[in-house]
């Protein structure tokens, strides 16, 4: 995940669409620790997720310090008033966000839904996984680092998937 292990990955500046319709900048949330679950309407998964991040919510709620997200990526047939009006019949607590691009999935290095990200107070990564991780979970992810690693030693087309036969 972190190609240097003194430097680790930020978080992209990406523009985000409150649930009354303001524009923030991810770069607003410098100075806080941030806790973010991405999720899509897509998602199965992700609606039976957020009890458990809304627990988490609850849990720090009083330190000021930490700040929770549920940040909406559309997907192809998503509309925004849809996502809101999904998320919002189910009267989460947590701060509600919505992507207007469908492309910050790939901005947000998202390989799949939900996921949990934990951003420190400079914006840096430092967690990047489910909210439950299960064994199938593990070995994605696990994988998913060697690969990125064996492509950078290789120094292989961005795309190229060792694949080990063994």
């Amino acid at each position: 995940m972190f190609p240097n292990a003194r430097e680790k990955l930020k978080l992209p500046d990406i523009a985000l669409e409150t649930g009354d319709g303001d524009v923030i900048s991810t770069n607003s949330f410098r100075g806080k620790t941030i806790i973010i679950d991405f999720w899509t309407t897509r998602c199965g998964i992700c609606y039976k997720k957020f009890p458990d991040f809304e627990s988490l919510n609850n849990f720090y709620k009083t330190d000021t310090n930490i700040v929770f997200y549920s940040i909406h990526i559309p997907t192809k047939y998503d509309s925004l008033e849809n996502s809101k009006k999904l998320l919002d019949e189910f009267y989460y607590s947590f701060n509600k966000l919505y992507s207007l691009n469908p492309d910050d999935k790939i901005s947000f290095d998202i390989p799949f839904f939900p996921i949990l990200v934990i951003v420190d107070k400079d914006l840096g990564i430092i967690y990047k996984g489910g909210l439950n991780t299960k064994w199938y979970d593990l070995v994605y992810n696990t994988r998913r680092i060697i690969n990125r690693e064996i492509e950078r030693s290789l120094k292989t087309p961005k795309g190229f998937e060792y694949n080990n036969p063994g």
